[in-house]
Parts: C-alpha cells; structure tokens; sequence
C-alpha cells in the first residue's frame, strides 16, 4: 500500500467525513454536524487519502495550549493498515507546531484497537466517565480520558 496523503479538510468536504463516521462510529455524526464543527475556529480535520480515495480522518479541537481528539475514523477496508497511526501522529506534530502542551481523548473502554494505538502513542488515562457512550441495541459503554503531554 502507498503511504496516504494527509490534508487538511475543509467544510464542503463534511459528506467524506459522514461517510468514514457511519463506517465506523455508533452512532454517527451527519453532515450537517461535521460541517458545524469545522466551521468553528480552532477545529481542524485532517483527511488521509489512499489506494482508492478517502481512508481516514481526525478532526480535532484546540483551546490556547490544550487540544481534544473529538473523533477519529478510518474505513473498514483500510483498518490494521496504519492509517490511524499516521493520521496521529501528523495531527500531534500540528499541535505541537502550533504550541499545544496537553491533548485530550475520549474512548470507549471496550474499544481494544483503538486503546492500545493510543497507549503505543503515549496516552495514559486520567479519567473514567461511566456508561458515557450509548449505542443501539447494546448496553452503553464506559469512556476513558487520556492524556498525552506534548
């Protein structure tokens, strides 16, 4: 596989970023909501393009020297193929760039793939916020907050 291009995504782009979310978050976010996001100043989305188009994306949010991940996704058919792993670390070296100190995630405590790509990126947990994600047709689940400092 080609290595991805990385961009940065701007708000008409909002549908390839609904598209990616339904593929792999419950529930996903539409178009609308994605379009609002990166509307709003200090929210910034990177896309990674691969073998067939769109693979990926992280859409993040900045506050002075802190930053959160509010999502990140990459499609089925490009997963266990290091599309988060780079779209990570590209969005953590445009933080740091940009002078954040501290970034903050959320994630689903069941969620073992995405757990240990944030572990490997040097995450650890400072927080638990219970039954935090509520999915259709299951039990709701426990988030964990993490943290790396940049």
């Amino acid at each position: 596989m080609t290595p991805p291009t990385i961009e940065v995504v701007t708000p008409d782009q909002a549908q390839i970023l609904a598209d990616l979310h339904a593929g792999s978050i419950d529930p996903p976010w539409n178009r609308e909501a994605f379009a609002s996001l990166l509307g709003q100043p200090g929210v910034l989305g990177l896309l990674a393009r691969g073998d067939g188009g769109p693979a990926g994306f992280i859409l993040l949010r900045q506050a002075a020297d802190e930053a959160e991940i509010l999502t990140l996704a990459v499609g089925p058919a490009k997963r266990r193929c290091g599309i988060g792993k780079i779209l990570l670390s590209e969005a953590i070296s445009r933080l740091s760039g940009l002078g954040v100190q501290r970034l903050f995630l959320e994630v689903a405590d069941d969620n073992a793939a995405a757990l240990a790509l944030y572990r490997q990126a040097g995450f650890s947990q400072v927080g638990r916020r219970p039954d935090y994600y509520r999915r259709a047709g299951q039990g709701a689940a426990n988030a964990l907050v993490l943290e790396k400092r940049l």
